[in-house]
């Protein structure tokens, strides 16, 4: 998604946790009717840039760590009440 290629996904557990179809990939069923028509370009552009953005601007180191220390402190009190 940050080289504003297309991400093509095979339907998943946790998938659509980081991924919206149509928005930011294609969430396929893994057919080969399910992946990319020529016809679908533009949108499929559109679709390219808007999750480039997406990636920059919400997985950034800074989001990364800010996440994993949450985790730790929750860790850390859950260990804490034990």
């Amino acid at each position: 998604m940050l080289l504003e290629r297309p991400a093509i996904i095979t339907s998943a557990l946790g998938v659509r946790d980081r991924a919206r179809d149509g928005e930011t990939a294609l969430v396929v069923d893994g057919l080969p009717r399910s992946y990319m028509d020529p016809a679908n370009k533009t949108e499929i552009d559109k679709m390219c840039k808007v999750a480039r953005k997406i990636v920059l601007e919400r997985f950034t180191f800074q989001n990364h760590a800010t996440r994993l220390l949450v985790v730790l402190d929750e860790a850390v009190l859950e260990n804490s009440r034990s």
